[in-house]
């Protein structure tokens, strides 16, 4: 009972209102996501843990510090709001990867979509359905007899191991489309790797929404473009930003640092990891 609570408040600061296609989780299944960040060096290898919520027709996948501060952000009170227990909390929520992937398997269409300040974006792309080359090879993975599957996708070519016995034709990210659950799957140069830890049922269902109306469509080039000026330098993003209303907020350096420091050390920060998840 505590953990569908637990997850019923995760999931309420995840799905917001929908007018569109509506589903309900009934399975989640859980990856350990390890991924380099500099391509030349190996010890920028970092990991997160990762949730797939799994429904009917659709899934949300996105990293636990996420969903932990979607939750934060939804069930704290202003009272509570820089105590100790909510540091504590917070400090739990830091994540290479703000992104939310929604996919629809009713359309076969997935939904990358992030939020930056109060602007919720997204773009669409077509499932990654085909183009996958099934191969006899198997062997288990936690109890799951799998088997073979590789593909290229976005610039790099990728091993799956999929399981018949979890006939669910989802995956981690936006892999999908073999006859059964990806339990693992890493591209060829071990940059990016998905490991399974676990599988279970989410009961009672909890609602889904695909996708949350306050959303507003954009391109992938636009909202890369968008992320890559904020990530380069948030103060003067936040400062040159308009809220609801007209709003307007202003942010200064504190710290002894000058702004040309502040921003060579944020580029420096950025040129580390240079190698994202998709190529192309």
């Amino acid at each position: 009972m505590k953990k569908s609570i637990f997850i019923f408040f995760l999931i309420s600061g995840l799905i917001g209102n929908s007018q569109n296609f509506k589903d309900s989780i009934g399975f989640k299944a859980t990856y350990k996501f390890t991924y380099q960040k500099d391509s030349m060096n190996i010890d920028s290898r970092q990991d997160e843990i990762m949730w797939l919520f799994i429904g009917d027709q659709s899934s949300l996948f996105l990293s636990k510090p996420r969903a932990m501060k979607d939750s934060l952000d939804i069930n704290s009170n202003l009272a509570s709001i820089g105590s100790d227990p909510w540091k504590q909390n917070l400090s739990k929520t830091k994540t290479d990867f703000n992104f939310k992937i929604y996919k629809d398997r009713k359309k076969d269409k997935v939904y990358h979509s992030i939020a930056i300040m109060d602007d919720k974006l997204f773009y669409s792309e077509p499932l990654v359905l085909s183009n996958w080359i099934i191969q006899d090879e198997s062997k288990m993975i936690s109890g799951y007899k799998t088997q073979k599957a590789t593909r290229n996708f976005a610039g790099r070519d990728y091993t799956a191991w999929f399981t018949s016995e979890i006939p669910i034709p989802d995956g981690p990210y936006k892999f999908s489309g073999l006859p059964g659950l990806i339990l693992e799957i890493k591209d060829s140069r071990n940059h990016y790797n998905f490991e399974f830890i676990g599988f279970e049922k989410v009961s009672p269902k909890l609602p889904l929404a695909i996708l949350p109306q306050e959303f507003q469509e954009t391109t992938k080039i636009k909202l890369n473009d968008i992320q890559r000026k904020y990530q380069e330098d948030p103060i003067g993003y936040m400062n040159n930003y308009v809220g609801n209303g007209g709003a307007k907020i202003t942010i200064t350096i504190n710290d002894g640092r000058s702004k040309q420091q502040y921003l060579k050390e944020r580029k420096e920060k950025l040129a580390k990891f240079n190698n994202t998840i998709e190529l192309k």
